[in-house]
């Protein structure tokens, strides 16, 4: 399977800096070997995956018109209840 790509979108930024999460800690928590996905829906996508920062980043991402490719709607970092849910995912 090819490699998703992702796209930031204004609104994605936006959460990003309202969030106090870098643009660079989305991308490496996209991208970690240490993340869990969550499909929501047909179109949705929630990962949650460890930045270089050692923060647990979480990404909403919505599909767009090619297959592997997404659109980052949000971008927040982990509860400590979705911290737990990583640890236990990512084992």
């Amino acid at each position: 399977m090819p490699a998703r790509e992702y796209a930031w979108t204004e609104a994605g930024k936006a959460s990003a800096a309202r969030h106090g999460v870098t643009e660079s800690e989305a991308v490496e928590a996209l991208y970690s070997p240490q993340r869990i996905e969550n499909q929501v829906g047909t179109l949705l996508l929630a990962v949650a995956g460890l930045a270089d920062t050692a923060r647990v980043v979480v990404v909403l991402c919505e599909r767009i018109v090619k297959v592997n490719s997404y659109a980052i709607l949000a971008v927040r970092p982990a509860t400590p209840e979705e911290v737990k849910q990583w640890m236990e995912g990512t084992r």
